[in-house]
Order: structure tokens, then sequence, then C-alpha cells
């Protein structure tokens, strides 16, 4: 009963050995991969917020009356230009790399203006700790 499966004599006994071997493995392997997508996706987030934040400051900078179309004819010409590494939804709109779109915000103030540009993060879902969120406050002149 206390056989180890390794020195089995048996073959069917190797093979459930060698097989158990084979799926621990796999699952290992398996959440690395995840681990380390999770991780990849989170980078292009915040590499892909900043840049948006500050073309989006731009744009407003150039057109006070930029529309939300505005906004995401920008984002979709950064990820066609290979400027930031972006999803492309079922609608064509260039999502974040978790699929859902950015929310950006834009607020001017007297001597400034502020662009907030938010990806939801691994979650999905807006206003929770692991939104990715970069702020770019810029002086007016």
């Amino acid at each position: 009963m206390g056989e180890d499966l390794a020195k089995s004599d048996n073959p069917s006994k190797k093979w459930i050995y060698v097989l158990l071997v084979i799926s621990v493995l796999v699952m290992l392997i398996g959440g690395v991969i995840f681990l380390s997508l999770r991780t990849l996706n989170s980078f292009m987030a915040h590499d892909a917020v900043q840049v948006i934040a500050y073309e989006v400051s731009d744009l407003y900078t150039d057109n006070p009356n930029t529309s939300q179309e505005d906004i995401e004819e920008l984002i979709k010409w950064l990820h066609d230009a290979s400027v930031i590494n972006l999803k492309v939804n079922n609608e064509g709109k260039a999502v974040d790399p978790f699929g859902i779109p950015f929310r950006v915000e834009y607020e001017k103030k007297p001597d400034r203006s502020i662009t907030t540009v938010t990806s939801a993060g691994p979650d999905q879902a807006f206003g929770t700790e692991d939104d990715i969120i970069f702020v770019c406050p810029r002086l007016l002149e």
C-alpha cells in the first residue's frame, strides 16, 4: 500500500506518476503565465494612460471644443500608429489591455487644466483599488 509510484515495477502505476507530475508542472506553468500576462497588461495600461493623458491635454490646448469622439479617434490613432499597445473591441474602438474603454476626464481651471485618464485595471471595474490612473496637470498661459 505504501509503495512508491516512481519506483513501482507496474507500468500503469509509473504512467500515473508521470501524468501526475506533468499535470502539476502544467498547472504551475499556467499560473506563472497567467500572472505574467496580468502584470504585462498592467504595465501596458500604465504606459497607455500616461501617453493618452498628455496627448488629450495637447488636444484640448489646440482645440478647447474637443469632443468625446475626437478623444476616441486620438486613442485609436495612438494604437494604430503603435505609440501605445492596446486592444480593439468588436466596435472597432481602442480599449485598455483588459478590454474596457479608458475613462478620460478634462477639467479647466483659471490657471491650469487637469487631464485624468483611468484604466479599470485587471478587475475591469472602475472605482476599485486596481484602477490605473494618470493625472496630467498643465499650467495655462
